[in-house]
């Protein structure tokens, strides 16, 4: 076949294909119903086109609303997802144990999720939280909605499994007269010989203190995959019983 003829097939079979995509778009626009600010908006705007993986939105602060550009299947997740954001600011913050994950289209096995940082005390604190998960688990589609203590997150069932120990094991030992004296939060990843760990420091620690401990437990024990959790006087660390082993007195070494 001719080489004139060859482009022109391709360019018009490239046409087609940008045509049959544009036509799997839809738009569908979502009012907003319990007063929020515009960044606020901006805030659920953007966590939700992170875990639907949206390609196209747009504000109307005016009204309100948010535009979504996107296939049926991602707008059902959006839909999904608001309902769950949109809430009045006296509703009380639900339990992660109740929430559910939502199948996230072309996603493979991913799903979406809101999970709630419930005494998170400020942004910052919630901000720990959010890139703990990504050092230890590798979730990077995660977006925080202060105003509801949440974290919007797309990720597989183990990286969502994850999520939900380390929020429940920091909510329960940042709870008002919380007991952390039953020791350090452990969680074993499925097929790997590595454990996640979450260190209580006792007593209260400066950042000056829990710096140098985190300093400690990547130079000593070689971990490289650990944050400091200042808001609940923790640290959180990725390894191998031997490394967490080594992690553990080098925290007791210092005072």
């Amino acid at each position: 076949m001719p080489i004139g003829r060859l482009v022109a097939t391709a360019l018009m079979l490239s046409g087609v294909l940008v045509w049959a995509q544009s036509e799997a778009l839809q738009s569908v626009t979502i009012p907003l119903r319990n007063g929020q600010t515009e960044s606020e908006m901006s805030s659920i705007a953007i966590a939700v086109r992170t875990a639907a993986g949206i390609p196209k939105l747009s504000l109307d602060t005016s009204n309100r609303a948010i535009t979504f550009s996107g296939t049926p299947g991602q707008l059902e997740l959006v839909r999904s997802l608001i309902a769950e954001l949109d809430q009045p600011s006296f509703a009380p913050i639900p339990d992660n144990s109740a929430g559910r994950g939502y199948p996230v289209p072309d996603g493979g096995a991913h799903q979406a999720r809101v999970f709630y940082v419930k005494n998170a005390a400020n942004p910052q604190a919630q901000q720990e939280v959010m890139v703990t998960l990504r050092t230890l688990e590798d979730i990077h589609s995660i977006f925080p909605y202060w105003s509801r203590r949440a974290l919007v997150m797309r990720g597989t069932r183990q990286q969502l499994e994850f999520a939900s120990w380390l929020i429940s094991e920091i909510d329960r030992r940042t709870a008002p007269q919380a007991d952390i004296s039953d020791g350090p939060a452990q969680y074993q990843f499925a097929g790997s010989d590595e454990f996640a760990r979450i260190f209580f420091l006792k007593p209260p620690q400066s950042p000056q203190q829990l710096q140098q401990k985190f300093i400690a437990i990547r130079s000593q024990a070689n971990i490289n995959r650990a944050f400091p959790i200042t808001a609940a006087q923790a640290i959180a660390a990725r390894g191998t019983a031997a490394q967490l082993q080594l992690a553990e007195q080098a925290i007791k070494a210092l005072p």
